[in-house]
């Protein structure tokens, strides 16, 4: 039983972090569980990692923005340590740590929580459970279609009626950016252009604009994102979503999508659900 000390102050979950009790916990896992499922019907298998990694495997790794949003603290050893922000990056560390264990190709999924110290707003807190999946050790765009295709068959089986997948490549943004003559300041104009699905056009260009990127670049900017066409790998990606049974209606080439951690370097997807709303 609890002293009756914990009524003589306020009780309160700390802000950006959640309780879930049974009903909020049923649906959870029900989700889990179909994601689990889906993974390994595809050959995908599990991993974990610790929630505590040395702030060096971090650090560095998602961009100067990002790396702000690492929890980091010096332990009772003395030690610079940070909780997982992502899941990416723990990978990569296990991958080089037992490049002769596990053998390549390598499908993994991992189902675990990441800590952000965010600015807490509506949808946006500062612990989630993240989900991952992805192939290492192949530069095929079967890999890439694959991971489409399995989101495509999570949705399905979720039963959401109406939803796009949004497919760009950090190659079609590379290539907008030289096509412009952009040579500096490029991570940061691509963040404003990230934006664009919230705040369209005209709310990039002010954005713009206040970071002295002169007016007449960034009409030529848009220029090319409206004329932009996918690259020959991201074509290939797209051209075997066919084969993989995913339908035209559930996805699309959008040049403006952008994501923001640094370690982007080719295909890029983000999902946008219409029904249910």
């Amino acid at each position: 039983m609890l002293k009756s000390t914990m009524n003589q102050n306020k009780v309160q979950t700390l802000k950006g972090f959640r309780d879930f009790l049974p009903e909020a916990m049923a649906v959870r896992n029900y989700v889990k569980n179909l994601l689990i499922d889906t993974f390994e019907t595809f050959g995908f298998e599990p991993i974990e990692t610790p929630t505590l990694e040395y702030s060096s495997v971090l650090m560095g790794k998602y961009g100067d923005e990002a790396d702000k949003l690492v929890y980091s603290f010096t332990d009772n050893g003395d030690r610079q340590i940070g909780m997982r922000y992502d899941l990416t990056v723990p990978t990569a560390k296990v991958l080089a740590m037992y490049s002769q264990t596990i053998p390549m190709p390598f499908k993994r999924y991992q189902i675990q929580p990441v800590w952000r110290a965010e600015n807490t707003q509506k949808g946006r807190y500062r612990e989630v459970l993240q989900c991952d999946i992805d192939t290492f050790g192949t530069n095929s765009p079967i890999a890439d279609a694959e991971i489409l295709a399995v989101i495509n068959t999570v949705l399905q089986k979720l039963n959401f009626k109406t939803f796009t997948i949004l497919i760009n490549s950090r190659i079609v943004l590379n290539n907008i950016l030289k096509a412009c003559k952009i040579t500096e300041d490029k991570n940061s104009i691509l963040q404003s252009l990230d934006k664009f699905s919230k705040i369209g056009q005209d709310g990039v260009t002010k954005e713009l604009i206040g970071k002295n990127i002169p007016k007449a670049k960034i009409t030529v900017l848009f220029k090319y994102i409206k004329q932009a066409q996918p690259d020959e790998y991201l074509q290939n990606v797209i051209n075997q979503l066919k084969i993989l049974g995913v339908s035209k209606n559930n996805y699309q080439f959008d040049p403006t999508i952008v994501r923001g951690l640094d370690y982007y370097t080719g295909p890029i997807f983000e999902t946008v659900v219409t029904k249910p709303k």
